[in-house]
Protein backbone atom coordinates (compact mmCIF):
# COMPACT_ATOMS: atom_id res chain seq x y z
CA UNK A 1 0.00 0.00 0.00
CA UNK A 2 1.25 3.63 -0.81
CA UNK A 3 2.41 5.32 2.46
CA UNK A 4 -0.12 8.18 3.58
CA UNK A 5 0.54 11.31 2.85
CA UNK A 6 0.66 13.95 5.29
CA UNK A 7 -2.67 16.68 4.84
CA UNK A 8 -0.68 19.50 4.94
CA UNK A 9 2.51 18.55 2.80
CA UNK A 10 -0.33 17.28 0.32
CA UNK A 11 -2.49 20.48 0.25
CA UNK A 12 1.16 22.67 0.14
CA UNK A 13 2.46 20.36 -2.54
CA UNK A 14 -1.33 20.51 -4.52
CA UNK A 15 -3.00 23.67 -3.54
CA UNK A 16 -0.65 25.84 -1.83
CA UNK A 17 1.64 26.82 -4.45
CA UNK A 18 -0.14 29.40 -5.97
CA UNK A 19 -1.07 31.08 -2.71
CA UNK A 20 0.60 34.04 -1.12
CA UNK A 21 1.24 32.11 1.97
CA UNK A 22 4.44 30.26 1.19
CA UNK A 23 7.14 30.39 -1.32
CA UNK A 24 9.55 27.78 -0.30
CA UNK A 25 9.03 25.92 -3.40
CA UNK A 26 9.14 28.89 -5.99
CA UNK A 27 12.61 29.54 -4.32
CA UNK A 28 13.57 26.03 -4.89
CA UNK A 29 12.52 26.21 -8.40
CA UNK A 30 13.55 29.55 -9.23
CA UNK A 31 16.98 28.60 -7.85
CA UNK A 32 17.06 25.23 -9.51
CA UNK A 33 16.28 27.11 -12.70
CA UNK A 34 18.82 29.29 -12.38
CA UNK A 35 21.69 26.56 -11.53
CA UNK A 36 20.49 24.25 -14.56
CA UNK A 37 21.33 27.52 -16.67
CA UNK A 38 24.73 28.04 -15.31
CA UNK A 39 25.51 24.16 -15.35
CA UNK A 40 24.79 24.12 -19.34
CA UNK A 41 26.48 26.86 -20.20
CA UNK A 42 29.62 25.93 -18.44
CA UNK A 43 29.44 22.50 -19.86
CA UNK A 44 28.57 24.22 -23.75
CA UNK A 45 31.49 26.32 -23.14
CA UNK A 46 33.87 23.25 -22.40
CA UNK A 47 32.55 21.60 -25.12
CA UNK A 48 32.97 24.10 -27.54
CA UNK A 49 36.28 25.63 -26.11
CA UNK A 50 38.15 22.46 -25.70
CA UNK A 51 36.49 20.72 -29.19
CA UNK A 52 34.31 22.44 -31.48
CA UNK A 53 36.58 25.67 -31.97
CA UNK A 54 39.30 23.64 -32.26
CA UNK A 55 38.02 21.19 -34.81
CA UNK A 56 36.38 23.78 -36.70
CA UNK A 57 39.14 26.46 -36.96
CA UNK A 58 36.36 29.21 -37.18
CA UNK A 59 38.82 31.88 -35.87
CA UNK A 60 42.36 32.99 -36.72
CA UNK A 61 44.78 36.05 -36.70
CA UNK A 62 43.64 38.96 -38.98
CA UNK A 63 39.95 37.20 -39.80
CA UNK A 64 39.58 34.84 -42.62
CA UNK A 65 40.30 37.29 -45.08
CA UNK A 66 44.01 39.05 -46.06
CA UNK A 67 43.65 42.95 -45.82
CA UNK A 68 45.54 45.22 -47.03
CA UNK A 69 46.28 46.42 -44.23
CA UNK A 70 47.17 42.77 -42.58
CA UNK A 71 49.23 42.24 -46.14
CA UNK A 72 51.28 45.33 -45.08
CA UNK A 73 52.08 43.90 -41.39
CA UNK A 74 52.61 39.73 -42.19
CA UNK A 75 49.15 39.26 -41.19
CA UNK A 76 48.36 36.26 -43.41
CA UNK A 77 45.04 34.48 -43.86
CA UNK A 78 45.93 31.71 -46.56
CA UNK A 79 48.96 30.34 -47.87
CA UNK A 80 48.14 32.44 -51.23
CA UNK A 81 48.28 35.67 -49.90
CA UNK A 82 51.54 34.46 -47.91
CA UNK A 83 53.41 33.42 -50.89
CA UNK A 84 52.90 36.73 -52.69
CA UNK A 85 54.40 38.52 -49.82
CA UNK A 86 57.25 36.04 -49.84
CA UNK A 87 57.93 36.86 -53.36
CA UNK A 88 57.62 40.76 -52.64
CA UNK A 89 60.30 40.12 -49.82
CA UNK A 90 62.53 38.16 -52.36
CA UNK A 91 62.56 40.69 -54.84
CA UNK A 92 63.13 43.22 -52.01
CA UNK A 93 66.58 41.41 -51.83
CA UNK A 94 66.90 40.83 -55.69
CA UNK A 95 64.95 41.62 -57.93
CA UNK A 96 64.08 39.30 -61.00
CA UNK A 97 62.51 41.55 -63.35
CA UNK A 98 61.73 38.28 -65.47
CA UNK A 99 58.96 37.21 -63.53
CA UNK A 100 56.63 40.96 -64.26
CA UNK A 101 58.40 41.43 -67.30
CA UNK A 102 57.22 38.61 -69.47
CA UNK A 103 54.57 37.26 -72.12
CA UNK A 104 51.30 36.35 -70.72
CA UNK A 105 49.58 33.48 -72.40
CA UNK A 106 45.69 32.31 -72.08
CA UNK A 107 43.49 29.66 -73.61
CA UNK A 108 40.89 31.07 -75.96
CA UNK A 109 37.06 29.69 -76.19
CA UNK A 110 38.89 26.76 -78.51
CA UNK A 111 41.45 26.01 -75.88
CA UNK A 112 44.54 26.92 -77.73
CA UNK A 113 47.22 29.26 -76.17
CA UNK A 114 46.95 32.80 -77.13
CA UNK A 115 49.26 35.64 -76.35
CA UNK A 116 47.82 38.67 -74.86
CA UNK A 117 50.69 40.34 -73.73
CA UNK A 118 54.30 40.71 -74.77
CA UNK A 119 57.30 41.48 -72.99
CA UNK A 120 59.83 44.03 -73.36
CA UNK A 121 62.06 42.74 -75.71
CA UNK A 122 59.40 41.61 -78.14
CA UNK A 123 57.10 45.09 -77.60
CA UNK A 124 60.75 47.01 -78.97
CA UNK A 125 61.04 44.46 -82.01
CA UNK A 126 57.39 45.21 -83.34
CA UNK A 127 57.10 48.64 -82.48
CA UNK A 128 60.37 49.04 -84.53
CA UNK A 129 59.10 47.37 -87.41
CA UNK A 130 55.91 49.17 -87.15
CA UNK A 131 57.84 52.69 -86.69
CA UNK A 132 59.79 51.79 -89.75
CA UNK A 133 56.84 50.26 -91.79
CA UNK A 134 58.18 47.07 -92.29
CA UNK A 135 55.22 45.52 -91.49
CA UNK A 136 51.30 47.41 -91.44
CA UNK A 137 50.25 45.42 -88.85
CA UNK A 138 50.00 42.28 -86.73
CA UNK A 139 49.50 38.81 -87.63
CA UNK A 140 47.63 36.38 -86.11
CA UNK A 141 50.42 34.14 -86.00
CA UNK A 142 54.13 35.49 -85.10
CA UNK A 143 57.21 34.21 -84.25
CA UNK A 144 58.14 36.01 -80.30
CA UNK A 145 60.89 35.33 -78.51
CA UNK A 146 59.71 33.17 -75.32
CA UNK A 147 60.40 34.18 -71.79
CA UNK A 148 64.12 33.38 -70.82
CA UNK A 149 65.59 34.90 -67.78
CA UNK A 150 68.84 33.77 -68.88
CA UNK A 151 68.35 35.26 -72.28
CA UNK A 152 71.13 32.81 -73.84
CA UNK A 153 67.95 31.30 -76.41
CA UNK A 154 67.41 33.01 -79.35
CA UNK A 155 65.38 30.39 -80.85
CA UNK A 156 61.79 32.05 -81.76
CA UNK A 157 58.61 30.35 -81.23
CA UNK A 158 55.38 30.52 -82.91
CA UNK A 159 52.35 31.63 -81.41
CA UNK A 160 48.78 32.87 -82.00
CA UNK A 161 47.76 36.76 -81.27
CA UNK A 162 44.80 38.26 -78.94
CA UNK A 163 43.44 40.96 -80.10
CA UNK A 164 44.47 42.26 -76.53
CA UNK A 165 48.20 41.55 -77.85
CA UNK A 166 47.80 43.21 -80.64
CA UNK A 167 46.27 46.41 -79.21
CA UNK A 168 49.24 46.69 -76.92
CA UNK A 169 51.86 47.05 -79.76
CA UNK A 170 49.29 49.32 -81.57
CA UNK A 171 48.92 51.43 -78.98
CA UNK A 172 52.58 51.98 -77.69
CA UNK A 173 53.51 52.66 -81.50
CA UNK A 174 51.15 55.43 -82.01
CA UNK A 175 51.33 56.84 -79.13
CA UNK A 176 55.22 57.30 -79.45
CA UNK A 177 55.33 57.70 -83.48
CA UNK A 178 56.65 60.53 -85.14
CA UNK A 179 56.97 59.28 -88.65
CA UNK A 180 58.68 56.68 -90.11
CA UNK A 181 61.67 55.73 -88.41
CA UNK A 182 61.53 58.27 -86.06
CA UNK A 183 60.41 57.97 -82.46
CA UNK A 184 58.99 60.98 -79.37
CA UNK A 185 61.30 61.08 -76.65
CA UNK A 186 58.68 59.95 -73.91
CA UNK A 187 59.84 62.63 -71.13
CA UNK A 188 60.68 65.41 -74.10
CA UNK A 189 58.17 64.80 -76.94
CA UNK A 190 60.22 67.83 -79.13
CA UNK A 191 63.20 65.07 -79.19
CA UNK A 192 63.29 62.52 -81.64
CA UNK A 193 64.54 59.05 -81.27
CA UNK A 194 65.66 57.30 -84.39
CA UNK A 195 64.70 53.92 -84.53
CA UNK A 196 67.20 52.56 -87.42
CA UNK A 197 68.77 49.27 -87.19
CA UNK A 198 72.21 51.06 -87.24
CA UNK A 199 71.27 53.35 -83.74
CA UNK A 200 69.82 50.38 -82.12
CA UNK A 201 71.28 51.41 -78.37
CA UNK A 202 70.15 55.32 -79.29
CA UNK A 203 66.69 54.48 -77.19
CA UNK A 204 65.37 51.86 -74.78
CA UNK A 205 61.94 51.23 -73.64
CA UNK A 206 61.11 52.42 -70.42
CA UNK A 207 58.72 51.72 -67.54
CA UNK A 208 57.29 54.58 -66.05
CA UNK A 209 56.44 53.02 -62.77
CA UNK A 210 59.64 51.20 -62.85
CA UNK A 211 59.08 47.21 -62.04
CA UNK A 212 61.41 47.68 -58.83
CA UNK A 213 58.75 49.75 -57.34
CA UNK A 214 55.93 48.12 -58.56
CA UNK A 215 57.25 44.70 -56.62
CA UNK A 216 57.37 46.41 -53.62
CA UNK A 217 53.74 47.87 -53.93
CA UNK A 218 51.66 45.96 -51.32
CA UNK A 219 48.18 46.41 -53.28
CA UNK A 220 49.71 45.56 -56.76
CA UNK A 221 51.01 42.50 -55.23
CA UNK A 222 48.06 41.31 -53.18
CA UNK A 223 45.47 42.23 -55.34
CA UNK A 224 46.41 41.81 -58.91
CA UNK A 225 47.28 38.60 -60.05
CA UNK A 226 50.63 37.05 -61.46
CA UNK A 227 49.18 37.55 -65.15
CA UNK A 228 47.65 40.77 -64.53
CA UNK A 229 50.55 42.03 -62.78
CA UNK A 230 52.97 41.79 -66.08
CA UNK A 231 49.80 42.68 -68.14
CA UNK A 232 50.13 46.08 -66.15
CA UNK A 233 53.51 46.39 -66.26
CA UNK A 234 53.74 46.24 -70.12
CA UNK A 235 50.83 48.53 -70.60
CA UNK A 236 50.79 51.44 -73.32
CA UNK A 237 50.40 53.57 -70.32
CA UNK A 238 53.71 52.06 -68.37
CA UNK A 239 55.54 52.23 -71.24
CA UNK A 240 57.44 54.88 -73.36
CA UNK A 241 60.45 55.44 -75.21
CA UNK A 242 63.76 57.32 -73.70
CA UNK A 243 67.37 58.08 -74.39
CA UNK A 244 69.40 55.54 -73.32
CA UNK A 245 71.78 57.06 -71.07
CA UNK A 246 68.47 58.67 -69.07
CA UNK A 247 66.95 55.20 -68.50
CA UNK A 248 70.13 53.87 -67.11
CA UNK A 249 70.30 56.87 -65.13
CA UNK A 250 66.35 56.50 -63.88
CA UNK A 251 66.94 53.14 -62.60
CA UNK A 252 63.61 52.25 -60.04
CA UNK A 253 63.17 56.13 -59.04
CA UNK A 254 60.00 57.87 -59.84
CA UNK A 255 59.81 59.83 -63.22
CA UNK A 256 59.55 63.51 -61.10
CA UNK A 257 61.49 61.97 -58.32
CA UNK A 258 64.14 61.27 -61.09
CA UNK A 259 63.95 64.40 -62.61
CA UNK A 260 64.41 66.79 -59.82
CA UNK A 261 67.35 65.11 -58.17
CA UNK A 262 70.57 67.03 -58.29
CA UNK A 263 73.76 65.66 -59.52
CA UNK A 264 77.34 66.51 -58.64
CA UNK A 265 77.60 69.42 -61.09
CA UNK A 266 74.87 70.78 -59.43
CA UNK A 267 72.09 70.34 -62.48
CA UNK A 268 68.91 68.35 -62.26
CA UNK A 269 68.30 65.06 -64.59
CA UNK A 270 65.90 67.21 -66.45
CA UNK A 271 68.56 69.75 -67.49
CA UNK A 272 71.53 67.12 -67.91
CA UNK A 273 69.14 64.99 -70.09
CA UNK A 274 67.69 67.68 -71.52
CA UNK A 275 63.98 66.64 -70.52
CA UNK A 276 60.88 68.86 -70.40
CA UNK A 277 59.21 68.47 -66.70
CA UNK A 278 55.78 68.75 -68.43
CA UNK A 279 56.08 65.91 -70.35
CA UNK A 280 57.37 63.78 -67.54
CA UNK A 281 54.45 64.69 -65.08
CA UNK A 282 51.71 63.95 -67.72
CA UNK A 283 53.66 60.09 -68.46
CA UNK A 284 53.72 59.81 -64.41
CA UNK A 285 49.92 60.87 -64.21
CA UNK A 286 48.82 58.70 -67.04
CA UNK A 287 50.48 55.95 -65.52
CA UNK A 288 49.41 56.47 -62.26
CA UNK A 289 46.13 56.90 -62.94
CA UNK A 290 45.40 53.95 -64.41
CA UNK A 291 47.42 52.11 -61.68
CA UNK A 292 44.81 53.94 -59.19
CA UNK A 293 41.87 52.64 -61.65
CA UNK A 294 42.94 48.89 -62.01
CA UNK A 295 43.60 48.90 -58.01
CA UNK A 296 40.24 49.92 -56.97
CA UNK A 297 38.15 47.50 -59.61
CA UNK A 298 40.75 44.51 -58.72
CA UNK A 299 40.49 45.49 -55.00
CA UNK A 300 36.94 45.61 -54.67
CA UNK A 301 37.30 42.07 -56.92
CA UNK A 302 39.54 40.91 -54.49
CA UNK A 303 37.48 41.65 -51.29
CA UNK A 304 33.84 40.86 -52.50
CA UNK A 305 35.21 37.44 -53.95
CA UNK A 306 37.47 36.58 -50.59
CA UNK A 307 34.56 38.23 -48.33
CA UNK A 308 31.98 36.15 -49.77
CA UNK A 309 33.73 33.20 -49.81
CA UNK A 310 34.42 33.44 -46.47
CA UNK A 311 31.54 34.37 -44.90
CA UNK A 312 29.46 31.37 -46.38
CA UNK A 313 32.63 29.35 -44.84
CA UNK A 314 32.48 31.31 -41.50
CA UNK A 315 28.52 31.10 -41.60
CA UNK A 316 29.02 27.61 -42.27
CA UNK A 317 31.27 26.74 -39.56
CA UNK A 318 29.49 29.02 -36.77
CA UNK A 319 26.48 27.25 -37.53
CA UNK A 320 27.87 23.71 -37.47
CA UNK A 321 29.42 24.72 -34.21
CA UNK A 322 26.18 25.67 -32.85
CA UNK A 323 23.97 22.63 -34.23
CA UNK A 324 27.06 20.16 -33.02
CA UNK A 325 27.22 21.76 -29.72
CA UNK A 326 23.66 21.69 -29.01
CA UNK A 327 23.57 18.10 -29.98
CA UNK A 328 26.53 16.90 -28.12
CA UNK A 329 25.38 18.30 -24.76
CA UNK A 330 21.73 16.71 -24.98
CA UNK A 331 23.32 13.29 -25.83
CA UNK A 332 25.89 13.72 -22.54
CA UNK A 333 22.32 15.28 -20.84
CA UNK A 334 20.43 11.98 -21.66
CA UNK A 335 23.20 9.75 -21.40
CA UNK A 336 24.02 10.75 -18.05
CA UNK A 337 20.64 10.68 -17.36
CA UNK A 338 19.64 7.18 -18.69
CA UNK A 339 22.90 5.82 -16.91
CA UNK A 340 22.03 7.11 -14.06
CA UNK A 341 18.64 5.44 -14.19
CA UNK A 342 20.39 2.14 -15.31
CA UNK A 343 22.74 1.29 -12.55
CA UNK A 344 20.34 2.72 -10.04
CA UNK A 345 17.87 -0.43 -11.33
CA UNK A 346 20.77 -2.36 -11.71
CA UNK A 347 19.87 -4.91 -9.10
CA UNK A 348 16.37 -5.35 -10.36
CA UNK A 349 17.05 -6.60 -13.31
CA UNK A 350 18.58 -10.42 -12.35
CA UNK A 351 18.92 -11.82 -15.83
CA UNK A 352 21.37 -10.39 -18.49
CA UNK A 353 19.10 -10.55 -20.98
CA UNK A 354 16.88 -8.17 -18.95
CA UNK A 355 19.81 -6.14 -18.36
CA UNK A 356 20.35 -6.20 -22.21
CA UNK A 357 17.24 -4.97 -22.95
CA UNK A 358 17.38 -2.36 -20.74
CA UNK A 359 20.09 -1.38 -21.61
CA UNK A 360 18.44 -1.06 -25.23
CA UNK A 361 15.97 0.76 -24.02
CA UNK A 362 18.17 3.59 -22.66
CA UNK A 363 20.27 3.85 -25.79
CA UNK A 364 17.10 4.03 -27.62
CA UNK A 365 15.08 6.56 -25.18
CA UNK A 366 18.92 8.94 -25.68
CA UNK A 367 17.75 8.27 -29.66
CA UNK A 368 13.88 8.79 -28.96
CA UNK A 369 15.05 12.74 -27.62
CA UNK A 370 17.90 13.92 -29.75
CA UNK A 371 15.77 13.33 -32.68
CA UNK A 372 13.15 14.79 -31.19
CA UNK A 373 14.97 17.89 -31.08
CA UNK A 374 16.31 17.47 -34.63
CA UNK A 375 14.33 20.68 -35.44
CA UNK A 376 16.16 22.80 -32.85
CA UNK A 377 19.35 21.58 -34.01
CA UNK A 378 18.62 22.90 -37.62
CA UNK A 379 17.52 26.35 -35.97
CA UNK A 380 20.14 26.79 -34.50
CA UNK A 381 22.35 26.08 -37.08
CA UNK A 382 20.47 28.51 -39.23
CA UNK A 383 21.28 31.27 -36.32
CA UNK A 384 25.10 30.47 -36.21
CA UNK A 385 25.33 30.73 -39.81
CA UNK A 386 23.86 34.13 -39.85
CA UNK A 387 25.85 35.57 -36.80
CA UNK A 388 29.15 33.80 -38.46
CA UNK A 389 28.54 35.22 -42.01
CA UNK A 390 28.01 38.68 -40.47
CA UNK A 391 30.43 38.29 -38.11
CA UNK A 392 33.12 37.56 -40.81
CA UNK A 393 31.65 40.70 -42.86
CA UNK A 394 32.57 43.21 -39.35
CA UNK A 395 36.00 41.42 -39.10
CA UNK A 396 37.00 42.24 -42.55
CA UNK A 397 35.67 45.61 -42.01
CA UNK A 398 37.77 46.06 -39.12
CA UNK A 399 41.05 44.64 -40.60
CA UNK A 400 41.17 46.94 -43.49
CA UNK A 401 42.49 49.61 -40.61
CA UNK A 402 43.74 47.14 -37.66
CA UNK A 403 44.49 43.85 -37.15
CA UNK A 404 41.70 41.66 -35.09
CA UNK A 405 43.67 39.03 -33.58
CA UNK A 406 42.03 35.21 -32.71
CA UNK A 407 40.41 36.28 -29.23
CA UNK A 408 38.89 39.75 -30.83
CA UNK A 409 38.05 37.63 -33.68
CA UNK A 410 36.24 35.08 -31.60
CA UNK A 411 34.22 38.02 -29.17
CA UNK A 412 33.67 39.78 -32.78
CA UNK A 413 31.92 36.19 -33.54
CA UNK A 414 30.51 35.26 -30.05
CA UNK A 415 28.88 38.78 -30.06
CA UNK A 416 27.18 38.50 -33.50
CA UNK A 417 25.96 35.24 -32.26
CA UNK A 418 24.31 36.45 -29.04
CA UNK A 419 22.44 39.72 -30.80
CA UNK A 420 21.26 37.43 -33.97
CA UNK A 421 19.57 34.91 -31.03
CA UNK A 422 18.48 37.75 -29.28
CA UNK A 423 17.43 39.99 -32.31
CA UNK A 424 15.32 36.42 -33.17
CA UNK A 425 13.24 36.39 -29.57
CA UNK A 426 12.79 39.57 -30.34
CA UNK A 427 10.93 39.57 -33.19
CA UNK A 428 8.77 36.45 -32.04
CA UNK A 429 7.61 38.72 -29.08
CA UNK A 430 3.98 38.92 -29.31
CA UNK A 431 3.61 42.45 -27.07
CA UNK A 432 5.36 45.60 -26.51
CA UNK A 433 6.22 44.70 -22.86
CA UNK A 434 8.38 41.58 -24.02
CA UNK A 435 10.03 43.30 -27.20
CA UNK A 436 11.33 45.70 -24.69
CA UNK A 437 12.80 43.36 -22.36
CA UNK A 438 13.86 41.47 -25.22
CA UNK A 439 15.28 44.51 -26.64
CA UNK A 440 17.02 45.25 -23.00
CA UNK A 441 18.78 41.67 -23.28
CA UNK A 442 19.82 42.27 -26.29
CA UNK A 443 21.80 45.62 -25.37
CA UNK A 444 22.90 43.80 -21.77
CA UNK A 445 24.34 40.76 -23.59
CA UNK A 446 26.28 42.59 -25.96
CA UNK A 447 27.78 44.83 -23.48
CA UNK A 448 28.50 42.07 -20.73
CA UNK A 449 29.74 39.91 -24.14
CA UNK A 450 32.66 42.59 -25.06
CA UNK A 451 33.88 42.85 -21.53
CA UNK A 452 34.05 39.56 -21.06
CA UNK A 453 35.70 39.14 -23.80
CA UNK A 454 38.32 41.78 -22.05
CA UNK A 455 38.65 40.59 -18.89
CA UNK A 456 39.31 36.93 -20.87
CA UNK A 457 42.17 38.87 -22.56
CA UNK A 458 43.62 39.98 -19.20
CA UNK A 459 43.24 36.24 -17.50
CA UNK A 460 44.99 34.93 -20.92
CA UNK A 461 47.84 37.30 -20.71
CA UNK A 462 48.40 36.42 -16.57
CA UNK A 463 48.10 33.10 -17.29
CA UNK A 464 51.12 33.28 -19.48
CA UNK A 465 53.06 34.90 -16.81
CA UNK A 466 52.18 31.55 -14.71
CA UNK A 467 53.46 27.53 -14.79
CA UNK A 468 49.93 26.92 -16.47
CA UNK A 469 51.55 29.08 -19.57
CA UNK A 470 51.19 26.27 -21.91
CA UNK A 471 47.84 26.06 -21.15
CA UNK A 472 46.74 29.61 -20.99
CA UNK A 473 44.56 30.10 -23.72
CA UNK A 474 42.85 27.43 -23.13
CA UNK A 475 42.34 27.87 -19.70
CA UNK A 476 41.67 31.51 -20.11
CA UNK A 477 38.95 30.82 -22.69
CA UNK A 478 36.92 28.63 -21.32
CA UNK A 479 36.93 30.44 -17.35
CA UNK A 480 36.57 33.41 -19.34
CA UNK A 481 33.66 32.09 -21.74
CA UNK A 482 31.71 30.61 -18.24
CA UNK A 483 31.96 33.05 -15.95
CA UNK A 484 30.48 35.89 -19.12
CA UNK A 485 28.09 33.20 -19.92
CA UNK A 486 26.71 32.87 -16.50
CA UNK A 487 27.28 36.54 -16.11
CA UNK A 488 24.94 36.78 -19.18
CA UNK A 489 22.50 34.18 -17.78
CA UNK A 490 22.00 35.81 -14.39
CA UNK A 491 21.60 39.15 -16.01
CA UNK A 492 18.87 37.68 -18.50
CA UNK A 493 17.40 36.17 -15.23
CA UNK A 494 17.26 39.67 -13.48
CA UNK A 495 15.77 41.17 -16.37
CA UNK A 496 13.17 38.85 -16.48
CA UNK A 497 12.17 38.57 -12.82
CA UNK A 498 14.34 40.66 -10.54
CA UNK A 499 12.12 39.89 -7.49
CA UNK A 500 12.88 35.79 -8.73
CA UNK A 501 16.11 36.70 -8.98
CA UNK A 502 16.68 37.30 -4.87
CA UNK A 503 14.62 34.68 -4.26
CA UNK A 504 17.31 32.09 -6.05
CA UNK A 505 20.30 34.32 -4.59
CA UNK A 506 18.32 33.11 -0.86
CA UNK A 507 17.94 29.54 -1.97
CA UNK A 508 21.67 29.08 -3.24
CA UNK A 509 23.71 31.20 -0.57
CA UNK A 510 21.25 30.16 2.79
CA UNK A 511 20.41 27.06 4.42
CA UNK A 512 17.38 28.03 6.42
CA UNK A 513 15.02 29.32 4.08
CA UNK A 514 12.83 31.18 6.78
CA UNK A 515 13.95 32.35 10.47
CA UNK A 516 11.56 31.79 13.39
CA UNK A 517 10.16 35.19 13.42
CA UNK A 518 9.23 34.61 9.78
CA UNK A 519 7.46 31.09 10.16
CA UNK A 520 5.94 32.81 13.37
CA UNK A 521 4.70 35.57 11.20
CA UNK A 522 3.64 33.01 8.00
CA UNK A 523 1.98 30.68 10.53
CA UNK A 524 -0.33 33.63 12.24
CA UNK A 525 -1.32 34.91 8.51
CA UNK A 526 -2.16 31.49 7.69
CA UNK A 527 -4.57 31.58 10.95
CA UNK A 528 -6.12 34.24 9.81
CA UNK A 529 -7.14 33.21 6.36
CA UNK A 530 -7.30 29.40 6.61
CA UNK A 531 -11.70 29.44 6.35
CA UNK A 532 -10.53 31.42 2.96
CA UNK A 533 -7.99 28.96 1.73
CA UNK A 534 -10.10 25.80 2.78
CA UNK A 535 -12.71 27.45 1.26
CA UNK A 536 -10.51 27.55 -2.14
CA UNK A 537 -8.95 24.16 -1.66
CA UNK A 538 -12.42 22.28 -1.32
CA UNK A 539 -14.04 24.36 -4.23
CA UNK A 540 -10.91 23.27 -6.62
CA UNK A 541 -11.12 19.57 -5.57
CA UNK A 542 -14.93 19.49 -6.23
CA UNK A 543 -14.13 20.78 -9.84
CA UNK A 544 -11.53 18.40 -10.44
CA UNK A 545 -13.88 15.40 -9.04
CA UNK A 546 -17.07 16.48 -11.12
CA UNK A 547 -14.39 17.10 -14.38
CA UNK A 548 -12.82 13.49 -13.95
CA UNK A 549 -16.29 11.92 -13.21
CA UNK A 550 -17.60 13.41 -16.30
CA UNK A 551 -14.76 11.97 -18.36
CA UNK A 552 -15.24 8.28 -16.63
CA UNK A 553 -19.01 8.39 -17.73
CA UNK A 554 -18.47 9.72 -20.87
CA UNK A 555 -15.60 6.59 -21.56
CA UNK A 556 -17.68 3.56 -20.06
CA UNK A 557 -21.16 5.09 -21.51
CA UNK A 558 -22.40 2.09 -23.31
CA UNK A 559 -25.32 3.73 -24.14
CA UNK A 560 -23.11 5.74 -26.68
CA UNK A 561 -21.80 4.53 -29.98
CA UNK A 562 -18.18 2.57 -30.00
CA UNK A 563 -16.89 5.85 -32.23
CA UNK A 564 -17.85 8.33 -29.73
CA UNK A 565 -16.76 5.95 -26.29
CA UNK A 566 -13.05 5.78 -28.16
CA UNK A 567 -13.06 9.77 -28.38
CA UNK A 568 -14.47 9.95 -24.88
CA UNK A 569 -11.37 7.60 -23.36
CA UNK A 570 -8.77 10.05 -25.69
CA UNK A 571 -9.66 13.03 -23.40
CA UNK A 572 -10.03 10.62 -20.56
CA UNK A 573 -6.44 9.75 -20.79
CA UNK A 574 -5.10 13.38 -21.83
CA UNK A 575 -7.02 14.49 -18.56
CA UNK A 576 -5.13 11.80 -16.69
CA UNK A 577 -1.77 12.98 -17.49
CA UNK A 578 -0.75 9.81 -19.67
CA UNK A 579 2.06 10.80 -21.96
CA UNK A 580 0.90 12.19 -25.64
CA UNK A 581 3.07 9.21 -27.38
CA UNK A 582 1.32 6.25 -25.41
CA UNK A 583 -2.42 7.55 -26.27
CA UNK A 584 -4.00 5.58 -28.71
CA UNK A 585 -5.66 7.98 -31.63
CA UNK A 586 -7.18 4.94 -34.02
CA UNK A 587 -7.20 1.95 -35.32
CA UNK A 588 -3.91 1.68 -36.52
CA UNK A 589 -2.06 2.55 -33.28
CA UNK A 590 -4.62 0.33 -31.78
CA UNK A 591 -3.44 -2.76 -33.79
CA UNK A 592 0.07 -1.78 -32.90
CA UNK A 593 -0.32 -1.68 -29.34
CA UNK A 594 -1.73 -5.11 -28.99
CA UNK A 595 0.35 -6.83 -31.98
CA UNK A 596 3.70 -5.83 -31.24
Amino acid sequence: MEEAKNLDLFLDLNYLTESSLFKIKDVNESTNKLLEEYKEIAINQVIQNFGLDKILNIYKDGGNVTTLHNFKNAVFSDDESKEKYNIMQAHKKKLDRSYYDRNVFKKNKDGALELVSMNVKNIREFSAKLTNEEISQIGDTIKIKPNDNSQKSKNKINVKVSDAAKNQIYSITNDNKKSRGKLKDGYNREHILSVEKTNKSNYQVEHINSIKSLSQNHAFNLFFTHDEQSIFVNSNDNITFITSDSNQSKGQLGPSEWGNKINKDGRSNIERFNKREEDIKFQENRSNERLRTETKEKARRYYTQKTMKASFSSGAKMGMKEMLGMLLYDLQNEFFKEMKYYFNNFKNFHKNKVKWQELTLCFSRIKDKVFNRAKSYFVGFSTGFISGFLGNILTVIINTFKTTYKRLARLIGETFNGVVKSVKLLLTAENDETKYKEAVKVFTATVIGALGGIMTESLITYLRTTPFSIFAELIGATVGGILTGMTVATAMYMIDDFKGFIESLKGIFSKDKYSQEELKAKFDELLSKIDEEYTIILKRIRREYLKLNELTMNAFNMELSATERFANTIDYASAMNVQEEKIVRNSKEIDDFFLN
